[in-house]
């Protein structure tokens, strides 16, 4: 067999498993390949895992949320939220898309926005009614494949501490938070948390540069002052907490928050 027949014979076998397991709808960018699970109720093995891994790490509840099948018209969404990203903050998003493997809906009553977990490596969760735009899409996904990258800094990087346990890490209380059931966070989610509102305002900065607007620029100071918030309440903890690669960077997400130049933190918490 030719090295070209056989590159054919390795194509056609990828295409055939991917139709089988119901990724038939990709995203494609140079050297990579976002796929959309098309239909996740497929008896293949990993489908059941991933409803299996759904269920045990982020779902509300059996009849809270399901993993729901994305359809032609919301890939042509996806598709549409990529272009966006790539069009207002390309260096930004083309290393984010590498982070991400996976995008799969989610429907039902008390579904999230969007979400992500280390459990399910490369894969973004969004709910159907965040799909209805590309701006709304894009904005979900910036959120989780920020996530999604720290992450995989986690699995090669000393970011946490060797002993950190985040059953019992201090915890920090997010002035946003003060009327939620759960009013203080570990230092890891407030880490985590840190490091979204860094890119948020930086991703509604260029949006309201772009297309205007005061909810574009309210949403940029609002997360501004968030990042501000829990970036000072992390590096209180930072030396019993994190590791050498932690610390550089918190070092380096605090001068990059600061550098900025657009609207700046108010000096009470956003609503």
């Amino acid at each position: 067999m030719t090295a070209l027949a056989d590159r054919r014979h390795v194509d056609s076998t990828l295409a055939a498993e991917e139709e089988r397991v119901g990724l038939r709808q990709a995203v494609e960018l140079p050297g990579h390949r976002v796929h959309l699970l098309m239909d996740p109720a497929l008896p293949a093995p990993g489908h059941q895992e991933v409803q299996a891994l759904f269920r045990r790490h982020l779902s509300a509840g059996e009849t809270a949320d399901t993993l729901a099948g994305c359809t032609a018209e919301q890939a042509g969404t996806v598709r549409a939220a990529v272009e966006l990203m790539l069009a207002t903050a390309p260096d930004l998003c083309t290393g984010l898309l590498r982070h991400g493997r996976y995008i799969v809906a989610v429907d039902g009553p008390d579904a999230f926005d969007s979400a992500s977990t280390r459990e399910i490596p490369g894969a973004a969760f969004v709910a159907v009614r965040c799909m209805r735009t590309p701006e709304r899409l894009a904005e979900a996904l910036v959120h989780e494949l920020v996530h999604l990258r720290l992450y995989d800094l986690q699995a090669t990087r000393s970011v946490f501490a060797p002993a950190y346990d985040t059953a019992t890490a201090p915890t920090v209380a997010p002035e946003w938070h003060r009327d939620s059931p759960v009013p203080r966070w570990p230092v890891d989610r407030a880490l985590a948390a840190a490091h979204v509102y860094v890119h948020l305002r930086a991703w509604f900065e260029q949006r309201a540069l772009d297309s205007g607007g005061p909810d574009l620029w309210q949403s940029a100071e609002t997360a501004a002052f968030r990042a501000t918030s829990l970036l000072d309440k992390v590096a209180r903890h930072a030396e019993d907490c994190l590791g050498p690669a932690g610390r550089g960077f918190l070092r380096w997400l605090t001068e990059v928050h600061q550098s900025r130049t657009g609207p700046r933190p108010r000096e009470r918490a956003a609503p």
